[in-house]
């Protein structure tokens, strides 16, 4: 048990103002503490370990049986952890900074908070790092020193005596950029685009600006409306595709990017490759060329009497000549135009062409007339023909018959001459002549013959 020495506490006299101290040797097993109240502050004890503790009153007679705690105490701070404070809020933002905003936690653990810890993580980051620090009594914050284009999230803990609390939640993402920007294209994601028929039309185009911009795409200067035509845009980006596209599609869409900070805009062509058009009667060339150069001209031809088309000749212009054709059946053509993407859909003549000149023979001439003659010759006159037959008269054949011949071609004049002499006539011997005309359709009926003459001297001395 406890124990001291009582000779050691005499009563003594004292002048007032004059101080007192007894020196008193103590002892016992386990070594007593003394105290001079109904209070005491025990040190030592471990944090999170369970105590029990009793309580003896000790006069000089020695110690009283212990008064012992009903029940065990655990060693710990008379005041928690703050609570975790409330999701911290973007107020700011710019190309490397962020300003944040909370609320304290509902619970300081019973002791005021000294301080906020405000910590950052990246998009791709697996542990939080502090990057700030703020006294108790704020509940703002700006983070500097961030990486331009990079996405953070921030959570922030508070600090009292008993140490950090829990993280609050994280923050909404924000991107380190600027607040203010005017809007910008990629004009690299909007180069001239050249496709053919059938395929699709696909621009997917960053676009940068702050606040995000409003973006609207345009054709030939016009809102879109074509439900073959889909766009998506987000923030900072946009997509239009355009499926299937035809000739009608070829153009210029223009894509215009606008926010409170400003505006830009751009153009691009697209180029869709196709067949052309058909050709234009009576031929011309097609409106549409598909795109390409036309290469030629198929033409083919249809002859009623077999019902079959069959190419008859290539034409490089708008003009061609068909040959071979028998005079007296009716054809229809038709024409394609071709490029290298492939030939139109046919032009065809709308009604049947009889295969024949454009011109007819001369009509027939009045009866020539013998202006002389001699033994052995004679001297032919006529009039041209009142019919050309629609060409020119190209020259004049002259036939003779003698009394029991046949009519025999024996000379051509040429078509500005109307008159002739017949040379070679054997005397004697009875003659006819007749003429006939010839132009680019053939020889025309010959005139009626001449009045009979015999080749003889025709004046004697």
């Amino acid at each position: 048990p406890a124990w001291l020495k009582h000779d050691c506490l005499k009563s003594i006299t004292v002048k007032a103002g004059h101080s007192v101290r007894w020196e008193v040797k103590i002892g016992g097993e386990p070594v007593p503490e003394v105290v001079k109240d109904t209070k005491a502050h025990i040190d030592g004890l471990k944090k999170g370990q369970t105590y029990q503790f009793r309580v003896k009153a000790v006069n000089k007679e020695g110690a009283s049986d212990p008064l012992t705690t009903d029940q065990a105490t655990k060693a710990k701070n008379p005041y928690d952890e703050p609570g975790k404070p409330h999701t911290p809020e973007v107020t700011d933002w710019d190309a490397d900074r962020v300003s944040l905003e909370w609320q304290p936690p509902d619970s300081d653990g019973g002791a005021p908070i000294t301080q906020y810890i405000i910590e950052k993580k990246g998009k791709h980051g697996r542990e939080w790092q502090e990057c700030g620090k703020v006294s108790g009594d704020e509940t703002t914050a700006t983070i500097l020193g961030l990486k331009e284009g990079e996405e953070y999230q921030f959570r922030v803990t508070a600090v009292n005596k008993a140490g950090p609390g829990e993280a609050s939640d994280p923050s909404r993402k924000v991107v380190a950029k600027p607040r203010n920007l005017k809007p910008w294209i990629d004009r690299e994601k909007m180069k001239t685009l050249t496709v053919k028929v059938g395929q699709d039309v696909t621009f997917d185009v960053p676009v940068r600006g702050e606040p995000p911009p409003e973006k609207t795409w345009m054709f030939a200067d016009k809102p879109i409306d074509d439900s073959k035509v889909k766009i998506d845009n987000e923030d900072y980006k946009t997509k239009l595709v355009l499926r299937n596209a035809t000739r009608a599609n070829a153009g210029k869409f223009t894509l215009t990017a606008k926010n409170a900070s400003g505006m830009d805009t751009h153009s691009v062509d697209v180029i869709v490759l196709g067949k052309p058009s058909p050709p234009e009667g009576p031929l011309e060339p097609p409106v549409d060329d598909g795109g390409l150069p036309i290469d030629h001209y198929d033409i083919e031809r249809l002859d009623e009497a077999t019902g079959r088309w069959v190419p008859c000749c290539r034409a490089e212009g708008t003009k061609a000549t068909v040959t071979n054709l028998q005079p007296g059946h009716q054809y229809k053509f038709r024409v394609r135009a071709v490029n290298s993407e492939g030939e139109s859909d046919p032009l065809a003549t709308d009604q049947s062409i009889l295969a024949k000149n454009p011109y007819e023979v001369p009509g027939k001439m009045e009866k020539p007339k013998v202006t002389d003659w001699d033994k052995d010759h004679a001297d032919l006159e006529w009039k041209p023909p009142a019919d050309d037959g629609g060409a020119p008269i190209e020259e004049y054949v002259i036939e003779q018959k003698d009394k029991h011949g046949r009519w025999e071609p024996v000379m051509t004049v040429p078509a500005d001459q109307t008159t002739a002499t017949v040379p070679n006539l054997k005397e004697g011997e009875e003659y006819q002549f007749r003429v006939i005309p010839k132009n680019k359709a053939g020889l025309g009926e010959p005139s009626d013959p001449t009045d009979k003459i015999i080749a003889k001297t025709r004046f004697c001395e």
